[in-house]
């Protein structure tokens, strides 16, 4: 009897130990499914054939309406894919791997019942048992839509604000506080010849050993993460650096910016030249008429102690030399022997030459009305040199005056409609060049010699005029003509000369200008200008001032 009772007992424990294992065992159960069913998650539990065991409530989604018990059936057969031949080729290869204990993962775009396009991260998994052997398999997807579409998004903005940055002229290089390269543009690219991959995450000046900074005068404004901006005059160039620290979670990372200022900087050279000009032309004006008074006084007082000394037929000067004891032909003797009427005659040349320069510089320097008319360009010519003869340069140390001058004039000339004012200039511009370039001949050998040519071809009037200064090369004598473009020091010449040659020949003139030129052999210019104009330019004849 005590025997039983202690063996009902046992059971009877057994039997409460069981109940709460299987309690436990039906929580767990209740739990799995709950959280089988509540997963945002597209999860099937297949077997080994690949057929449906259970999906979840998110998978249930993705069954086709028309279908009413998914169980024991192909996950494929079910889905609302199924035109996905491809989708449905790779899902029978993943259930092969699981049933060999192989997981498969893939990223899937699809297109729901032609509706919008989804992606989804899809896996197929084998459940192994205590052995390791496959006795199920789960299949999981996870739709990753949103996240796709924020990936596109961010890659589409990417590449907008690397178009952006690419197609700025301007280098643009991102730097950390480190001067290690975050950033690289094309500008950039083009610059160094280094491409934004092989730049990325190496130091700056290891990247780019031209940088027009030092590495100290960088660092500090890096460091000190501030806005930073300066000049910088790089041979021939003028250069402007500017420093942009980031801001947004991007402490200590900074854009450099480089930009080329040099138009820029001789654009402001000019317009400050411009303004000089305007003012010494005023000046000039001035200082000419007030010179012109005097000047005239002194050519017609030495005319006049010419005539009172040297006319021995003039009454008043026989009466004066006998009141002072003497006679007129003693008088004139005197003076041939000290050479004094050539003394006389030199004073009133000089004066009349002066007389001339000034009244050249007026006829240059006044406004005109910028019209077609019948000129004598001999004339112009001759003038615009005898100006230029008035010309010294302190600062290149040409004197115009020391250079051979050599003319070639065809005989009979027709008067040529042309813009005298407009004439005038150009050819004051290239023989100042011409004068300049001799100035730095290294070969003494012959004197410096400017040769000016000028005949009709045809129907034009063809004017050469050549140097035999030291040439140039073919890089230089192909840019000549572009603004700003100017081998000289920056500062001491703004490179407009002969691009403004160049617009007043082929605009203002109607005419051709062209260069020939190589080292060591000097430079030929050659100006053609019609000898006829169009009526709707033409003016009729020169007036007495040009």
């Amino acid at each position: 009897m005590l025997i039983s009772l202690t063996l009902f007992l046992i059971l009877l424990i057994l039997l409460k130990r069981q109940k709460k294992q299987l309690d436990k065992l039906r929580n767990r159960e209740r739990m799995l499914n709950t959280t089988f069913d509540q997963s945002y998650q597209f999860i099937g539990l297949l077997d080994l054939e690949g057929k449906i065991i259970e999906i979840n409530n998110a998978a249930r989604g993705l069954v086709r309406k028309d279908i009413q018990d998914y169980r024991d059936r192909q996950l494929w057969d079910v889905s609302i894919f199924p035109d996905d031949r491809n989708l449905h080729q790779w899902t029978g290869e993943a259930v092969k791997q699981a049933q060999k204990g192989i997981t498969s993962r893939k990223y899937i775009e699809m297109t729901p019942n032609r509706g919008k396009k989804i992606f989804i991260d899809m896996s197929v998994k084998p459940i192994l048992d205590s052995r390791g052997r496959p006795v199920q398999i789960i299949c999981e997807g996870r739709d990753i839509t949103d996240r796709e579409e924020a990936l596109k998004l961010i890659e589409n903005l990417k590449n907008s604000l690397k178009s952006i940055i690419d197609s700025m002229p301007s280098l643009l290089i991102g730097v950390d506080s480190g001067g290690r390269i975050t950033h690289w543009n094309r500008a950039a690219e083009d610059r160094t010849g280094v491409t934004a991959s092989e730049a990325e995450n190496r130091d700056l000046y290891e990247v780019f050993p031209d940088f027009p900074l030092e590495r100290e005068d960088l660092s500090g404004p890096l460091k000190e993460n501030r806005l930073w901006s300066k000049r910088i005059q790089n041979k021939l160039n003028w250069l402007e650096l500017s420093l942009f620290p980031l801001v947004g979670g991007t402490q200590g990372r900074a854009v450099i910016r480089i930009d080329d200022i040099t138009e820029k900087v001789r654009l402001d050279e000019l317009m400050v030249n411009n303004e000089k000009m305007v003012s010494v032309g005023g000046l000039a004006s001035g200082l000419a008429h007030e010179i012109n008074t005097p000047l005239s006084g002194i050519i017609q007082s030495a005319d006049l102690i010419r005539r009172r000394l040297t006319d021995s037929s003039m009454t008043a000067n026989i009466r004066s030399a006998e009141e002072a004891g003497t006679d007129m032909e003693s008088l004139v003797r005197y003076m041939d022997a000290r050479g004094i009427p050539g003394i006389l005659q030199a004073i009133n040349h000089s004066g009349i030459r002066a007389a001339a320069i000034i009244k050249n510089m007026l006829d240059f320097t006044r406004i005109s009305d910028s019209s077609f008319r019948d000129c004598d360009i001999t004339e112009l010519i001759d003038n615009t040199l005898e100006l230029a003869r008035s010309d010294y340069d302190l600062k290149s140390k040409y004197d115009f005056k020391s250079i051979d001058i050599i003319r070639h004039y065809q005989d009979d000339l027709p008067p040529v409609p042309c813009k005298a004012d407009k004439f005038q200039q150009v050819l004051l511009n290239i023989v100042k060049n011409a004068a300049q370039a001799l100035s730095s001949r290294k070969d003494s050998s012959e004197p410096p010699r400017i040769e000016i040519s000028l005949k009709t071809e045809r129907k034009d009037l063809c004017l050469v005029i050549a140097d035999n200064g030291p040439g140039m090369d073919e890089g230089v004598r192909t840019r000549v003509f572009e603004p700003f473009f100017t081998t000289r020091e920056i500062g001491s010449a703004t490179g407009l000369g002969l691009s403004v040659s160049y617009f007043i020949v082929t605009e203002n003139l109607n005419g051709t200008i062209s260069l020939e030129s190589s080292p060591g052999r000097g430079a030929v210019f050659t100006i053609r200008l019609p000898l006829k104009q169009s009526t709707h330019d033409f003016k009729g004849e020169v007036d007495d001032e040009a």
